[in-house]
């Protein structure tokens, strides 16, 4: 991928406050649910789940996220 290239292709719903990471694929029937991070590259073929930090190939989840952690996607 060039640097010019878009960043986020996305043909899913990302809800509120969902933080991708670079080159995070998400594939066509994948939703990615409210107050969730996803780590750069992973792979999202199934429902990602809220309140949740997530990675890998295929993205599995790997700690919850509170609202006290204060990440808000301005």
């Amino acid at each position: 991928m060039r640097e010019h290239d878009a960043l986020y292709q996305v043909s899913s719903p990302l809800w509120r406050n969902v933080w991708p990471g670079r080159g995070a694929i998400v594939l066509p029937g994948a939703t990615i649910d409210d107050n969730t991070i996803v780590a750069a590259g992973p792979v999202m073929f199934d429902d990602i789940l809220a309140d949740g930090f997530w990675r890998g190939n295929p993205a599995t989840f790997v700690k919850p996220v509170r609202a006290s952690d204060k990440f808000v996607r301005p």
